[in-house]
């Protein structure tokens, strides 16, 4: 091309040769990478496809199932200590008053006894 005149001058045939042997050392150079620049695409599609899903559960809806609590819910001094591990008291005199109609939020870190202040059936002292 330059020898026919279509090319003006040798700075642009300088330029491509340049071009081209970047290029094929840059493909050579991240072609090792080429399954990890795979996986990567493959976990992302699967993570924007999570991402994407509608959710199961909309928190604005007013149905589904409440439950019949009329009045507080209380603790008083309660202990507890997981049976695994009989010598650290988890709970140790815990009282809870969770009034009727509110939302109460326990916190604490894993191991804490929230689960437990939930879950376990507890005597009560009161009738009925």
């Amino acid at each position: 091309m330059y020898a026919d005149g279509e090319i003006k001058g040798p700075g642009t045939v300088v330029t491509v040769l340049f071009s081209v042997v970047l290029a094929a050392t840059s493909l050579t150079q991240i072609s090792p990478f080429a399954t990890s620049f795979a996986n990567a695409i493959s976990a992302a599609s699967t993570l924007f496809a999570a991402i994407d899903r509608p959710s199961s559960i909309n928190p604005l809806d007013e149905g589904g199932e409440k439950p019949d609590v009329l009045g507080n819910i209380a603790f008083s001094a309660i202990s507890f200590a997981y049976p695994t591990r009989p010598d650290v008291q988890v709970l140790k005199s815990f009282s809870l008053n969770v009034p009727a109609k509110k939302t109460t939020a326990l916190v604490g870190s894993s191991g804490s006894g929230k689960s437990t202040c939930i879950g376990k059936k507890w005597r009560s002292n009161s009738p009925g």
